[in-house]
C-alpha cells in the first residue's frame, strides 16, 4: 500500500474547494497513522471515525476496515480517494443508525469532530461494538482542545492518557470501557411556532431553532399554485414543514448531506421526500417551484462558502419557469456578489443587522 509521504498519492477534497488554502488532511491525521502503525503493526479489527476525506481508511495499512460516516459527502469522499490512489483496502461504510453483527473493533481511531455531540455518538459506538480491550486513538490539533472532550470520554472509558505535541497536533488514547453505560440516542424536542420537533445529536443548532431560520420563517410565505418545494439543507426539516404546512397538495422533498437530519425530518413529519445526499443532482430531472436553504457557510474549523456557491449554481436548473431560489445567509457573507452571476434577478427581501435573506429568479445569467 503506497505511503503518506508517497509523491504519487494524491488526496483531493470532495466536495470541491474554491479555497486553495484547505487540503484533505492535517497533522493530527498524519499522527494518528504513524501512532497506528507503529503501536498496531499486526491486523487489528478496526474501526475510522470522522475520516473526513479518506486519508486516514487509505493510510492505515489495514486491508479490512469499518468506516462509519454521517454525511453522504463523507463517504464519497474516502471512496474517491481509495480509488485515484488504487489502495487495496477492503472497507465497509456504517452510519450511527447501523447494527453491526461483525467482530468487535479491537482498535478504533478518530480524527475529532468539532462537535461535542458527535464525540459522544462515536463514543456510544465504540461502546456497543468492541473488544473489552479496544483502545481508542483520537487525534485534534492543539489549538482545538477543549476539557469539554475529556468530560465525554469519562462517561465510557476508565483511562486517558495524552501525548506529547508533534507539528501542533495531539493524540488522546482511551482504553479501560466502563460498564452499564448508556448507549442510545436520545431524541432533543425543540417547540417553535407550538410545534414540537424532534432531532438527534450531532444535527444544526443543537439547542434551539437557529435565528437565520427564524428570520426567514418570519419574512418569507409560500404563494398560490407553489406546490412543489425543495428544502436544501433542511436540518430538522423545520424550514419545509413550517411553510408547507397543513396544505395536502404540496409537495415536499427535504435533502441533506448529513444522515442525523434526515433521520431527524423523519420524526416531525409524514409526508415528503427525504434524501440523504449532499448534491442536488440525485434529482435528477425534477423541477421544483421554491427552492429554499440556510446554507453552510463552514465544515468543521474551516469557512468555506464553496459548497453553497455550487448548489446556487446548479439549483438554477431544477427550477420551473418563474420559479425561485430563496436563501437566508449572514449579511457578511455577500452572497448577491455571487448570485447574480447564475439568476436574473436577485432581490433582498428583508434584512437586519445580522441576516439578509434572498429571492433569486430567471435563468437568463447562468451562463455567464
Amino acid at each position: 500500500m503506497k505511503k503518506t509521504n508517497d509523491p504519487k498519492n494524491i488526496w483531493q477534497r470532495y466536495p470541491p474547494t474554491d479555497n486553495h488554502t484547505l487540503q484533505a488532511w492535517n497533522a493530527a491525521d498524519e499522527y494518528l497513522i504513524s501512532e497506528y502503525r507503529s503501536k498496531f503493526p499486526e491486523n487489528k479489527k478496526t474501526a475510522v471515525f470522522h475520516d473526513r476525506f479518506g486519508f486516514l481508511s487509505g493510510n492505515l495499512d489495514n486491508p479490512q476496515l469499518d468506516v462509519i460516516v454521517y454525511l453522504k459527502s463523507q463517504q464519497k469522499a474516502v471512496v474517491q480517494n481509495i480509488e485515484i490512489n488504487n489502495l487495496k483496502v477492503d472497507y465497509r461504510f456504517l452510519t450511527p443508525f447501523d447494527e453491526y453483527s461483525g467482530p468487535k473493533w479491537e482498535v478504533c481511531i478518530i480524527q475529532m469532530p468539532k462537535s461535542i455531540e458527535m464525540w459522544e455518538i462515536y463514543l456510544k459506538m465504540i461502546h456497543r461494538f468492541s473488544d473489552e480491550k479496544v483502545e481508542v486513538l483520537t487525534g485534534f490539533m492543539t489549538r482545538h482542545f477543549t476539557e469539554n472532550w475529556i468530560g465525554v470520554a469519562q462517561k465510557y472509558f476508565h483511562h486517558m492518557e495524552q501525548s506529547k505535541a508533534w507539528k501542533k497536533a495531539r493524540l488522546m488514547t482511551l482504553s479501560g470501557k466502563k460498564e452499564g453505560v448508556d448507549t442510545g440516542f436520545k431524541l432533543k424536542k425543540l417547540t417553535f411556532r407550538e410545534t414540537d420537533f424532534y432531532q438527534y445529536p450531532g444535527v444544526f443548532s443543537k439547542d434551539k431553532i437557529d435565528d437565520a431560520t427564524r428570520f426567514l420563517l418570519e419574512n418569507i410565505q409560500l404563494r398560490t399554485g407553489e406546490n412543489k418545494i425543495l428544502d436544501w439543507g433542511c436540518g430538522n426539516g423545520v424550514i419545509g414543514k413550517i411553510l408547507s404546512g397543513k396544505d395536502q397538495a404540496r409537495d415536499v422533498y427535504f435533502l441533506d448531506d448529513n444522515v442525523l437530519a434526515v433521520e431527524s425530518v423523519r420524526k416531525n413529519t409524514e409526508n415528503g421526500h427525504l434524501l440523504w445526499e449532499d448534491d442536488v443532482s440525485v434529482l435528477h430531472e425534477k423541477m421544483f417551484d421554491v427552492i429554499i436553504t440556510n446554507p453552510p457557510f463552514h465544515f468543521e474549523y474551516e469557512n468555506d462558502i464553496s459548497v453553497s456557491l455550487h448548489f446556487f449554481e446548479k439549483a438554477v436548473e431544477y427550477l420551473h419557469s418563474g420559479g425561485r431560489l430563496v436563501v437566508v445567509a449572514n449579511r457578511f457573507i455577500n452572497y448577491k456578489t455571487h448570485l447574480v452571476k447564475w439568476y436574473e434577478d436577485v432581490q433582498i427581501v428583508a434584512e437586519n443587522e445580522k441576516f439578509v435573506v434572498y429571492e433569486c429568479r430567471g435563468l437568463g445569467r447562468r451562463f455567464i
